[in-house]
């Protein structure tokens, strides 16, 4: 089972929050618990409250609201608290208003401006932490006057910013806008789908949940956009009997003269990932050269077209004898787009009778013609921009979106690779992948990919299992490498070679991406 956590907009947050004060929570006591989760996050990462210098930034809206919570709370545990409001008091208004009194009269001074006062990078760099409370998921178009200004300033203070719901400046929806680049952001209830598109992924630094005790009728109700969360996901999981046949059969039509290494890498990642048997399917005369980079995997040689060295019209028959042996096939890692393979391939798919990973090349032979890989058997496609342009007729506007449109019409499992990557599984769910880094933009990544695909579902899972745990593991062993080696110098290889600690990883149910807390009793009880 896909573990959900579902991602919202700033509207439906909006509408969250009004369903669950209607429900009976005060929106005072939301806005406590807000506050008290963000302090929360500071005093741990800080080590403490006492003597720390911290400088919180309010606008006049509910992020300001959330932003006296944490001043009073900083200052009542030991901080040196500076509070800063850049709007008149009177505009202050509902319930931040009412933690803007409380934050008076527990002795908190609060700095009035309308525009910023001398020094002022000078006075954010002298402070152990920033408070970003001046803008939230309400925003709509650039920030202007002295917010834009205060906005503007914190991508040149050297202090760590920590940002209330969302970095100010950025949309929540679309992850658009100029926000400063923050150590941590701290949201509260499910988190919005800004955090995880870019560019404003890139400036949200930690991500961490606060559970203010949301409604959860509200929040199930929403449309079903979730973050592809794997961490505590379940593995295949291996009887203690079993033999590699049970450990899933898997066939891989791939490569060609140039190209043998996108053969070579999926079969490699597809054993790596638990796959018992892979057989690799690939012209005859570059089976040497694979069986010399994967001596674990089985080869089948395959008539070519002898000039150009790739799978040949007449290689069929030996295809679909292959792919009847196993219990998946992934199709397409390097075959080229030579008249003859691209007759093969479409006929190859048009009878294949197993769950089927397409990609790369034989995503290719289908241009302009999705409907045409509608099949009544499992399928997963993982088109790049590239071959979802070639397939569809048109470029990735919206990932979202476009990946749905594409499963629909080939009735399959659609892994879109991007930054971030999405799924559109064959039940109408999207999914949004929090793994991943700009290292693996190199060759033979997406071949990674599939190999991890089949191995999952040669061990059972089902597609849109297999698309969204294959997704996350390969992100996440992309990240460890990336640990180990920097991003400049990751290849495809090292991704392989990380695989096992990104299952470990999983399996353990470390949360890398998010972190989910609960506001400290003894803060929310201070406020009272």
């Amino acid at each position: 089972m896909i573990p959900h956590l579902r991602l919202l907009t700033g509207a439906q947050m909006a509408r969250i929050d009004a369903e669950t004060i209607q429900a009976g929570t005060p929106g005072h006591l939301l806005m406590a618990r807000a506050g008290a989760g963000v302090a929360a996050v500071l005093r741990e990462t800080l080590g403490g409250f006492a003597g720390r210098r911290i400088a919180v930034l309010c606008g006049k809206g509910n992020n300001g609201g959330d932003g006296f919570v944490v001043a009073r709370l900083a200052q009542r545990f030991g901080a040196h608290v500076q509070c800063f409001l850049f709007a008149p008091p009177d505009q202050v208004r509902g319930d931040a208003a009412v933690h803007l009194a409380g934050a008076r009269r527990a002795g908190v001074e609060i700095e009035v401006h309308e525009q910023l006062p001398a020094g002022w990078v000078e006075t954010l760099d002298s402070s152990d932490a920033v408070v970003d409370g001046l803008l939230g998921t309400g925003l709509k178009g650039p920030p202007r006057g002295v917010l834009g200004e205060a906005i503007d300033s914190l991508h040149r203070t050297r202090a760590s910013i920590f940002a209330i719901d969302v970095p100010s400046g950025m949309d929540a929806d679309t992850a658009g806008g100029n926000p400063p680049a923050c150590a941590a952001t701290i949201a509260f209830g499910p988190p919005k789908l800004g955090h995880f598109l870019f560019p404003g992924r890139a400036a949200c630094g930690r991500l961490h949940l606060v559970d203010i005790g949301l409604s959860p009728s509200a929040i199930e109700a929403l449309p079903p956009v979730f973050l592809n969360h794997a961490a505590g996901g379940t593995l295949p999981e291996r009887d203690p009997r079993a033999h590699k046949g049970d450990a899933g059969r898997v066939a891989i039509v791939a490569g060609a003269a140039g190209t043998t290494g996108a053969a070579a890498m999926s079969a490699r990642a597809a054993l790596k990932v638990g796959a018992g048997l892979v057989t690799v399917g690939t012209p005859t005369s570059v089976v040497d050269l694979i069986e010399s980079h994967v001596v674990e995997s089985m080869t089948r040689g395959l008539p070519e077209v002898r000039r150009h060295r790739c799978l040949a019209r007449r290689a069929g028959g030996e295809i679909d004898r292959l792919i009847r042996d196993v219990d998946v096939a992934a199709i397409g890692p390097g075959l080229g787009t030579h008249h003859e393979t691209i007759d093969v391939v479409q006929r190859a798919l048009s009878t294949a009778k197993v769950p089927t990973v397409v990609d790369a090349d034989a995503l290719n032979a289908f241009e302009r013609c999705p409907e045409r890989l509608l099949s009544g058997h499992p399928r997963i496609l993982t088109p790049h921009p590239g071959e979802f342009r070639r397939l569809m007729g048109r470029r990735v506007e919206n990932p979202l979106v476009d990946a749905r449109d594409l499963a629909d019409q080939a009735g399959a499992t659609v892994l879109l690779k991007g930054a971030p990557s999405v799924v559109a599984t064959s039940d109408g769910l999207m999914y949004i992948n929090p793994s991943g880094n700009a290292g693996m933009a190199t060759a033979g990544s997406g071949d990674v990919l599939t190999g991890i695909l089949a191995g999952f579902l040669g061990q059972g899972l089902d597609s849109d299992e297999a698309a969204c745990l294959g997704a996350f593991i390969h992100g996440l062993a992309g990240d460890i490498a990336a640990e180990r080696t920097g991003r400049l110098g990751l290849t495809a290889g090292d991704l392989i070679d990380a695989l096992p600690d990104a299952e470990a990883e999983v399996t353990e149910g470390r949360k890398r991406y998010l972190r989910t807390i609960r506001p400290p009793a003894n803060f929310v009880e201070a406020l009272n």
